[in-house]
C-alpha cells in the first residue's frame, strides 16, 4: 500500500513539475527562441548527451543537432533550458558579454553539491588542466612515433648545445620547443581540456534575432570552431604544422582552451611552460610504450585515457 501511495505521488509531482515547466516554456514560445528539442521534463537532453562526452563523441552529438537545427539550437541540460550558440561569432557573444547580461556561475546543479562559496574549482583549474595535456601528450607520443621521433629530436637538440655541466633547463631552451608545443596546441584542439562552457542569463537578451530567455542556460562548445574546416583545413587530421605560420593567424574566437576575451585563462603561459619542462624531462630520462595500444579517451568532464594510460616505462640509457 505504501508503494503503491509514493507511485502515485511520484506520478503526480512528475506531472505537475511537467505542466509547470511547460507554461514556463510557452511564454517564451511567444517570442523567437531558437529551434530544437527540450527532452524529458526535468532531466532534458542531459543524459543523452553525458553518454557521448563519456564516448569523446560530444563533437558528434553537437553536430547532429546543428544539422537539424541550425548552429544556434535549444535543448536542456542540467536541468535547465539551455541555448547552444555554435561558432566564431556564437563564441566571441557568449565569451565577449559582460557579467551582468551572461554570468559565468556555475549551473544551479553544480551550485547545490558544491555550494556557493565553494573553492573546489580554483584547485581544479590550476592543476587539472595542465595534468590532463601532460597525458595526453604522453598518450599522443605512445602510439604516434612521427611524432614521438620529431619531439625526441626537438629535445636531444636541446641537450646537445648546453654549454658545460649545465642540467637544469633554461628559459632560452623552453623557447626553442616549437615544435613540442605544436603538438601540444593541437592535441587541444582536437581533444580540449574542456569541451566548452555554460553562462546563465541574467535578463532576456538576443542573439542573431534569437530570443535568450532570463534565466535559461547558455552553452558553447568548443568542437564548434576547433573542428570547423572552414577554420582549420582537413579538421580531423591532427597537423600540428597548422599552428606554426605567424603570418597566417588563427581567427580571434576560434581557438579556445584557454577561453578568450575578458574570460581568457590568465594561466596559460604557466601551462605551456609546465606541460614543456615536464615532457622534456620524461623524453630526456625514459623510454615508454603503451600497454593497451588502443586505449581511447573518455571524458568526465575533463578528458582522459580511459583505461588510466598504463604505460611500460625504462631509463633511457643514451642521455647525452
Amino acid at each position: 500500500m505504501v508503494v503503491e501511495i509514493s507511485f502515485i505521488f511520484l506520478c503526480v509531482l512528475t506531472l505537475t513539475l511537467s505542466f509547470l515547466l511547460s507554461k514556463f516554456l510557452s511564454k517564451s514560445q511567444t517570442k523567437n527562441v531558437p529551434k530544437g528539442s527540450l527532452g524529458y521534463p526535468i532531466i532534458g537532453e542531459t543524459l543523452g548527451f553525458l553518454k557521448a562526452q563519456r564516448k569523446d563523441k560530444g563533437s558528434e552529438w553537437i553536430e547532429e543537432r546543428v544539422s537539424k537545427y541550425g548552429p544556434v539550437f535549444k535543448t536542456s541540460l542540467l536541468g535547465s533550458p539551455t541555448v547552444v550558440i555554435i561558432g566564431q561569432e556564437g563564441n566571441k557573444f557568449v565569451l565577449g558579454s559582460s557579467e551582468d547580461v551572461l554570468s559565468a556561475k556555475k549551473p544551479l546543479t553544480l551550485q547545490k553539491i558544491l555550494g556557493k562559496q565553494s573553492l573546489i574549482e580554483l584547485t581544479g583549474s590550476s592543476n587539472d588542466t595542465s595534468a590532463t595535456l601532460m597525458s595526453l601528450m604522453i598518450w599522443k607520443l605512445s602510439r604516434d612515433q612521427e611524432v614521438y621521433n620529431k619531439v625526441l629530436e626537438e629535445q636531444m637538440e636541446i641537450l646537445k648545445q648546453r654549454e658545460g655541466n649545465e642540467e637544469r633547463l633554461t628559459w632560452g631552451e623552453i623557447q626553442k620547443m616549437k615544435y613540442t608545443w605544436r603538438v601540444a596546441q593541437e592535441l587541444m584542439r582536437m581533444i580540449p581540456p574542456l569541451f566548452g562552457g555554460f553562462r546563465k542569463a541574467l535578463k532576456d537578451t538576443s542573439y542573431q534575432g534569437y530570443h535568450i530567455p532570463k534565466g535559461w542556460q547558455v552553452y558553447w562548445p568548443s568542437c564548434g570552431t576547433h573542428m570547423d574546416k572552414e577554420i582549420f583545413e582537413n579538421p580531423q587530421k591532427f597537423d600540428p604544422s597548422r599552428f606554426e605560420n605567424p603570418s597566417k593567424p588563427i581567427p580571434s574566437y576560434s581557438y579556445l582552451p584557454f577561453g578568450a576575451g575578458i574570460h581568457y585563462c590568465i594561466g596559460n603561459e604557466f601551462a605551456r611552460v609546465e606541460t614543456l619542462t615536464t615532457i622534456h624531462n620524461f623524453v630526456k630520462m625514459y623510454e615508454w610504450s603503451q600497454l593497451n595500444p588502443e586505449e581511447t579517451i573518455t571524458r568526465q568532464p575533463m578528458p582522459y585515457p580511459s583505461l588510466g594510460l598504463p604505460i611500460k616505462i625504462k631509463p633511457r640509457c643514451n642521455i647525452s
